[in-house]
């Protein structure tokens, strides 16, 4: 894309190939050299390189990434987080250590049992694998004997809780352009949810799929993403805001109830997908 290096959340994408192409195939080029990017107007490697050149250098595609963004800082002058592909910010799971007080279950032990520094929790902007945080929230589930533990997670979300996008979706002009602007967003650069909206005959569907195939139960993983998912639509919506139906494509672990609770109508599991559908009119 113009600008930016371009999408690998799609079947088959591989972003350490498409950062290795652009090293060892555009730039050799020479800075004079027009190309047509995928979207956007005709541009030269010049340009290329003055826009997105300076990012690459964070873009390790040899070595496994790093934990934490004290990790990524020691390597980088940099003042801001670079999420990097297969990462995301720890303050997306910044509500389970409250979670895990109130049913008195140490944080702890399941850092160490999910590989994780017991240090995760202290900066927000930290940076965790995709991977250890799903399998961080099924430990967290298994031994707080809470299957919606992802549920209750992600319902302290709000748009604040993503950053800077967020707060610029909740000053959009209206909700359709706010949901529109975040996906576009996660779509370049979010690395744990793939975002949809589409809207037919008069209902809205936003849909939520994890951006990579993980091992184990990401039963927790799944609940976390479509109950921010809600909290975020309802923040931008209103408090009279709900949907008219939840899809989830996995079967309830324990009891419905939380579901139907939390989302305000009867969950309906075992569907194909996982998305919130909503009258379009909310847009």
């Amino acid at each position: 894309f113009q600008g930016s290096v371009g999408r690998t959340d799609l079947p088959r994408g591989d972003h350490a190939a498409l950062i290795r192409s652009i090293k060892t195939k555009l730039y050799p080029l020479g800075d004079d050299v027009v190309f047509l990017p995928g979207h956007g107007s005709p541009s030269t490697i010049h340009t290329l390189n003055a826009s997105i050149g300076r990012h690459l250098s964070f873009y390790d595609t040899d070595r496994r990434l790093p934990v934490t963004l004290s990790a990524r800082r020691q390597r980088t002058s940099a003042s801001f987080t670079i999420v990097l592909p297969g990462t995301v910010r720890v303050a997306g799971l910044g509500g389970l250590p409250a979670l895990l007080e109130l049913r008195r279950v140490p944080l702890g032990p399941l850092l160490d049992a999910a590989g994780l520094p017991r240090t995760l929790f202290d900066d927000p902007e930290n940076l965790v694998d995709l991977a250890s945080a799903a399998r961080l929230l099924e430990v967290a589930a298994e031994r707080s004997d809470c299957p919606h533990l992802g549920l209750l997670c992600g319902r302290t979300f709000s748009p604040d809780t993503i950053g800077i996008v967020g707060r610029l979706a909740q000053n959009a002009s209206d909700v359709g352009s706010a949901l529109r602007g975040l996906i576009l967003n996660l779509h370049l650069h979010g690395h744990a949810f793939v975002p949809t909206l589409s809207v037919i005959s008069g209902t809205a569907e936003f849909g939520m799929r994890l951006s990579f195939d993980l091992q184990g139960n990401t039963v927790p993983a799944v609940d976390l993403g479509m109950a921010a998912a809600f909290a975020i639509v309802q923040s931008l919506c209103g408090p009279r805001w709900k949907p008219v139906e939840v899809l989830l494509a996995h079967q309830p672990l324990g009891s419905r109830e939380p579901y139907d609770r939390i989302f305000g109508v009867r969950a309906q599991f075992g569907s194909d997908r996982n998305a919130i559908a909503f009258d379009a009119a909310w847009l």
